[in-house]
């Protein structure tokens, strides 16, 4: 079930990274972490945090390009940014195995959503859960609102590169978010996977028509992170 939303999504977003480059219609900024994180603590700021995320999670489609990526880079410097953690897959597996739930199973698995997306809001299993049950349920708002949300994500990615070289990577806060983005993109994965200069991950991919052999992901805020984790901070 999982795979048929993020299907749906590869039809409704194009495959920018690819095309963009060979068109030149899109220019690609790197994030500026230092500036980011100065930004987001300006409480006259438009990229506040605390401002940013209730926006994300009411699901607000009129966040710009720039707030997005303030939302998804600044999320670095939160308290819960854990690129290691990860929902228990187990826990989400009943409800992508019912096509139908009764309202006190929706109301549950609702709650279930809004836990696990408090602590790791940027989680695709948990936002592809959300869609599913939003779907069932027949609420078309929150569905729009779990839609805007992985929107804003890919967005801030796909903005930042289009993953063709070590100078165009795309930047990412979490190791499964790359094969989020391949898959939206419209590429598999082909098996093979390098960590290059303790910065990049480079992930070979599938034949495809587009030619290319493989794609770089900067991931420099995850190594940061099992940094700090390793030496107790």
């Amino acid at each position: 079930m999982k795979n048929c939303f993020a299907l749906c999504f590869f039809f409704l977003m194009v495959p920018c990274f690819v095309w963009a480059q060979q068109s030149g219609e899109v220019d690609f900024v790197k994030p500026d972490y230092k500036k980011i994180k100065k930004e987001i603590k300006k409480k006259d700021s438009e990229f506040f945090y605390p401002s940013l995320m209730k926006r994300y999670r009411e699901g607000d489609s009129t966040m710009t390009l720039e707030e997005r990526r303030h939302l998804y880079y600044g999320f670095r410097y939160q308290e819960n940014y854990n690129p290691y953690g990860g929902v228990e897959k187990l826990i989400l597996d009943s409800l992508y195995s019912k096509d139908s739930l009764t309202v006190a199973e929706i109301e549950e698995a609702r709650l279930l959503i809004d836990t696990l997306l408090d602590e790791d809001p940027f989680n695709f299993d948990v936002l592809y859960a959300d869609l599913h049950v939003s779907e069932l349920a027949g609420d078309k708002e929150r569905y729009e609102q779990a839609r805007a949300r992985i929107f804003m994500i890919f967005d801030a990615i796909f903005s930042s590169g289009d993953g063709l070289s070590k100078e165009t990577a795309l930047y990412v806060l979490f190791i499964s978010h790359e094969y989020e983005a391949l898959y939206v993109a419209g590429l598999e994965f082909g098996g093979s996977q390098s960590l290059l200069d303790m910065r990049y991950d480079y992930l070979e991919v599938a034949e495809n028509p587009y030619g290319i052999e493989g794609i770089y992901f900067d991931i420099s805020p995850s190594l940061e992170k099992m940094e700090e984790l390793f030496r107790g901070k």
